[in-house]
């Protein structure tokens, strides 16, 4: 017996989240050139697309430095946050994009 009812959706969810009684992933889109970033977040449960790519449910955008293509990126992503990783770790990036939360 569980001590914790919320134990089995937490080990269900994992790092994705209800909204409605849906399961909604965590997506996040990631300039190609940041892999050691991109590789942090598939290893925190994220899912990793192209800042171009044309999937909805992006939570956050990650470029270097904010005058990189950043019009394209807005003209693709319509709300989600753009983070400029400028000189930020791989643990600092996931640290900001989970405080969207």
């Amino acid at each position: 017996m569980l001590k914790n009812d919320n134990v089995m959706e937490d080990l269900y969810l994992g790092n994705n989240k209800l909204e409605g009684g849906v399961l909604v992933a965590k997506k996040v889109a990631v300039e190609n050139n940041l892999s050691t970033i991109k590789q942090a977040l598939e290893k925190s449960g994220y899912t990793v697309v192209s800042p171009t790519s044309k999937d909805g449910g992006i939570m956050a955008c990650v470029v270097m430095g904010m005058d990189n293509n950043l019009m394209n990126i807005q003209n693709t992503i319509t709300k989600a946050p753009v983070i400029d990783a400028t000189g930020m770790t791989p643990a600092q990036v996931i640290s900001r994009i989970e405080s969207l939360q």
